[in-house]
């Protein structure tokens, strides 16, 4: 699937768009969201690609390794900086420009992660648009198991990502 925004662009301009940073995060440490899936499936919808519970169980089987031995482990180590740089101030500076390293490196996984997901000829036609945004995220959503009376509080990435 190809549009006039590449996947990676659309990922930076959405990322950045105001709170959607919070919602991301919240929803990886609070459901086990994959930010990667969560921004792919906003992009195929606006690229007109719909995408059900099944087209998510195929794309989570498909990234979980490279989630979980790779991703998770450098988030999880740049995390861990946080804790450490109080105790050592004079490595502070150090530490600073480590985890930074580690976050350039994150974002360098979750971009190859989003890269190969846009390669995917999982899902089924469907108009381009906000319509089928808010299909994907709430298919997405429900995969992730999170309760239909939460869904609403996400709505504003539908918004976000047809802007």
């Amino acid at each position: 699937m190809s549009g006039p925004e590449s996947i990676w662009d659309f990922a930076l301009r959405v990322y950045a768009a105001n709170a959607v940073e919070e919602a991301c995060l919240h929803l990886q440490d609070r459901w086990h969201a994959d930010i990667p899936v969560l921004l792919f499936c906003l992009w195929a919808g606006a690229g007109g690609r719909l995408l059900s519970t099944a087209d998510f169980e195929e794309i989570s089987a498909a990234v979980s390794a490279w989630q979980n031995e790779v991703i998770r482990p450098i988030r999880d180590l740049r995390r861990q900086f946080r804790a450490v740089a109080p105790e050592a101030p004079i490595l502070s500076r150090s530490l600073q420009s480590v985890r930074g390293g580690l976050h350039e490196v994150e974002l360098t996984a979750e971009r190859s992660e989003l890269e190969l997901l846009s390669t995917s000829t999982l899902g089924t036609d469907s108009e381009p648009g906000t319509p089928s945004i808010s299909a994907n995220l709430i298919n997405y959503l429900s995969f992730l198991e999170v309760p239909t009376a939460s869904h609403e509080s996400y709505r504003f990435l539908v918004e976000r990502a047809a802007g």
